[in-house]
């Protein structure tokens, strides 16, 4: 029973997954502005580079800010409204229990990451301003009404803030994602079948 997804089952969940080096700062930030608003507001950290932990949890020591560590086993949530993922292919168990996802690497000069990986979860997207490696999804999902493109911190604070106030508008967002992706799987198997023809 003291499984962490039941222990969670009543917070509110953001995840920013694949982050870089200052994503993990504007998050921290940002929960700290939308706490004072938002209860039962946890938010998940999964960095691209599992090297830059220790970075990480300086930044959060520094600040004096509770976080648990997924390595660390057996988790009980005391206080903390931070987990660090710190361990390698458990993304889907995290999608699985977020509100939001938050693209990692496209508040940075990274060029995203790809956001077709949180297709099968209920968890709205949201992004940065620089989805260049994934610029042609990037406008699908605009134009789809499948996520949101923020362009800082401000305006990630006003998003979210909305998509966990708005329980019908974040079902919507991730329904239409799964539209999408769907549309863009059903398109791909019709080339592959039109050029095996």
């Amino acid at each position: 029973k003291n499984k962490l997804s039941s222990q969670l089952k009543l917070k509110q969940i953001v995840i920013l997954f694949s982050s870089h080096d200052d994503e993990e700062k504007m998050f921290i930030q940002c929960h700290q502005d939308l706490s004072k608003k938002i209860n039962n507001l946890f938010f998940i950290i999964v960095p691209r580079h599992i090297n830059r932990v220790k970075k990480i949890t300086e930044e959060f020591n520094k600040k004096k800010i509770a976080y648990l560590l997924k390595s660390k086993g057996e988790l009980k949530v005391k206080n903390e409204n931070f987990l660090i993922v710190d361990t390698f292919g458990e993304l889907g168990v995290f999608f699985k229990l977020s509100n939001i996802a938050v693209v990692g690497g496209s508040f940075s000069s990274n060029g995203g990451h790809n956001p077709i990986e949180t297709k099968d979860f209920n968890c709205s997207l949201i992004f940065g301003p620089h989805m260049e490696n994934f610029g042609d999804i990037r406008d699908k999902i605009i134009s789809f009404k499948a996520g949101f493109e923020v362009k800082n911190s401000h305006q990630l604070l006003v998003v979210i803030s909305q998509l966990l106030k708005n329980k019908e508008l974040n079902k919507n967002t991730h329904q239409n994602f799964k539209k999408l992706c769907e549309i863009q799987a059903n398109k791909s198997k019709s080339i592959l079948k039109s050029l095996l023809e």
